[in-house]
């Protein structure tokens, strides 16, 4: 079907399809009761995706919405199912989709003032309100700074990753002011080190690559039982650097564990910080959102002396993919990250990405503005206090049950457990042996990756050390209960479905 150039102008200004549009619509109605996904893996699905190169010709809109209905859906995985309970992407409320739709018409470029205007100010106010959530400054506070072109309270960026490496980066050149014009030339014999839990996301190993200090300056500091940073072998590190003379350029506290939502002792961290006059970083961009909550807030006691804080609402705070925060506690730390251009991002702007990495970015931030219109303080309290009692609830269900082993309990929502074959459920934590954990291990693999080609339901696993069971990583599977969708008869139908799962395997030799 060939057109001409007014035709593609039409597209552009006049072009709508009700067909399109009508199956968008139906999808986003129906999308909580859903499989997961159909029951065919890369390899099936490669076939259905063969590699044609670029139409020379535009398609027919027919059958894009085809190809959407037979190959994208079927083979996608379903976040908003209740079922799906193994990653930290979840359900989204239907007022978000006309939000999408609008900032997808506005296309607007918040780095920069003459591509944003009035979302440039949105933004503000909004870091502002959550500045205060962790932090708890005044109102004056706020009302002297939220529109002051001279001090950055926090960025927006795509993610935990770029906001824990931005932190990362002012840090570092708060550290050695040299270093954004000479770089690795500052250092005249050692190189200094990040201090981190050795159960810290991994862009903390990322952030050390890219900010030219390399893997080895991370020093990741032993976990307990409760997989939290254990404070006495954290002050033995800090004292050896001191003895070594070897700078600290941060200390990093995890506020909410990927793999399992344990939280540092964060109070402790940040005295010993200030006594080693070194910045406090805590990634709290699982956990922060608890901090709405009245009854669990407490358990982040010592976030409000942090440096920099890095928070996610892409997360639980049930924003599309896509958006990350970083908090600054000093107005001016973000200077340390300044760069400005004449031709767009100008000094003494209102321009966004003189302070911040990227250099388009999309106005995500209202999305974050409708929730907590929409939602409120209680709404967000209800929700996460909501998922954190399920989740006891679970963790119960998994240690009364005859099948399965709880591994941690959970402190927020994320619950590690795995299955327990028969001959074994009679052992001590102390009898288990590393033969024993390999063959269940194996077990609790197959059992994972069947139950997700399934498209029934899903959980996901993860390997790590139970101090209990060993010094040995295990395989754990993993639950993340995030979905206001879920509820108890669902987490029942997880587990019976994996009983299943099992047993087929076990028939099948």
């Amino acid at each position: 079907m060939k057109r001409n150039m007014k035709s593609y102008k039409k597209l552009f200004f006049q072009y709508s399809s009700p067909r399109l549009e009508e199956f968008v619509s139906e999808w986003t109605k129906h999308r909580a009761q859903h499989a997961i996904s159909n029951q065919r893996d890369f390899d099936e699905l490669k076939l259905e995706l063969p590699f044609e190169g670029i139409a020379s010709q535009p398609k027919d809109m027919g059958e894009i919405v085809e190809e959407l209905k037979s190959v994208l859906l079927p083979g996608s995985v379903n976040m908003s199912s209740p079922y799906f309970i193994g990653h930290m992407t979840t359900h989204l409320p239907n007022f978000v989709f006309p939000i999408a739709q609008l900032l997808v018409a506005l296309n607007q470029n918040v780095v920069k003032e003459e591509t944003s205007k009035v979302l440039t100010l949105y933004e503000r106010k909004l870091i502002a309100e959550m500045h205060q959530l962790i932090y708890g400054g005044p109102r004056g506070f706020y009302q002297q700074r939220v529109f002051d072109k001279n001090e950055t309270l926090g960025i927006v960026c795509s993610g935990g990753t770029l906001a824990n490496i931005s932190a990362l980066l002012c840090a570092r050149n708060k550290a050695f002011p040299q270093w954004k014009e000479i770089g690795m030339n500052t250092f005249n014999s050692t190189i200094p080190v990040i201090i981190c839990s050795e159960r810290a996301h991994y862009s903390m190993e990322k952030a050390a690559r890219m900010l030219g200090l390399g893997s080895k300056c991370l020093q990741k500091i032993p976990v307990d039982r409760n997989q939290k940073m254990r404070i006495d072998l954290l002050e033995m590190k800090l004292k050896e650097c001191y003895r070594n003379k070897r700078s600290i350029i941060a200390l990093v506290g995890v506020a909410g564990t990927t793999e399992c939502g344990s939280i540092d002792p964060l109070f402790e961290m940040a005295q010993l910080a200030q006594q080693y006059k070194t910045h406090f970083h805590v990634d709290a961009a699982w956990g922060g959102a608890f901090l709405f909550s009245k009854r669990r807030a407490v358990l982040f006691k010592g976030i409000e002396m942090a440096d920099t804080v890095t928070l996610d609402p892409h997360k639980q705070l049930y924003v599309p993919m896509g958006m990350g925060m970083l908090f600054f506690k000093d107005p001016h730390l973000a200077d340390e990250m300044e760069l400005t251009a004449e031709y767009t991002i100008r000094k003494n702007s209102f321009d966004l990405g003189q302070r911040s990495f990227e250099g388009s970015r999309p106005a995500h931030a209202l999305y974050l503005k409708m929730n907590l219109d929409m939602l409120g303080k209680s709404g967000y309290a209800q929700l996460v206090d909501d998922s954190a009692d399920l989740a006891r609830k679970f963790a119960e269900m998994i240690y009364l049950s005859e099948d399965f082993q709880l591994l941690i309990r959970p402190e927020l929502n994320i619950i590690l457990y795995r299955y327990l074959p028969k001959e074994y459920r009679d052992l001590q934590p102390k009898d288990f042996t590393a033969e024993i954990n390999e063959q269940i291990d194996q077990m609790n693999l197959d059992l994972q990756k069947r139950q997700f080609l399934s498209g029934r339901t899903f959980v996901s696993r993860t390997h790590l050390c139970i101090k209990r069971f060993g010094e040995n990583p295990i395989t754990c599977l993993r639950v993340v209960l995030a979905n206001p969708m879920t509820e108890v008869l669902h987490l029942e139908e997880v587990l019976n479905h994996q009983r299943e799962i099992v047993k087929a395997i076990v028939n099948s030799g």
